[in-house]
């Protein structure tokens, strides 16, 4: 099942979810890490035991509040922000997908939520600005 999303509902639910935790630095869980690329974020968290999921890192929590269930964010560990259009969980614009992408990088290297949103919002497509 693809979830399909306006640009509206991903940037408002981006702003509400950054403007909640703005100076959140994201880390992945020690457990979850992966030496090979200690960047790696989650878009799904886990406790040490495996269990009890929640919205791990940025994308992850815009998606999931948007209703995209936890379960299927996981399958897509590893994998880049367009991932998840690409391989058919989420249909988004292309503006909206890049924009999330380099949110995503953003976070990824060690800028906290508000910068990455703030450093890369004016890519957001200009209908929404």
């Amino acid at each position: 099942m693809a979830y399909k999303f306006s640009d509206d509902q991903v940037l408002e639910t981006l702003r509400e979810v950054v403007a909640e935790r703005p100076e959140l630095v994201y880390e992945a869980p020690t457990h979850q890490r992966d030496d090979a690329d200690p960047g790696m974020c989650f878009y799904v968290h886990y406790d040490a035991d495996g269990e009890n999921p929640t919205a791990g890192c940025l994308i992850g929590t815009v998606y999931n509040r948007l209703g995209v269930p936890l379960e299927e964010l996981a399958r897509y560990e590893g994998r880049p922000a367009n991932a998840l259009g690409s391989g058919g969980l989420v249909q988004v614009s292309r503006a909206m997908t890049t924009l999330l992408v380099w949110v995503q990088e953003d976070q990824d290297q060690g800028r906290t939520w508000a910068e990455a949103l703030g450093r890369n919002e004016r890519f957001a497509p200009t209908a929404l600005v």
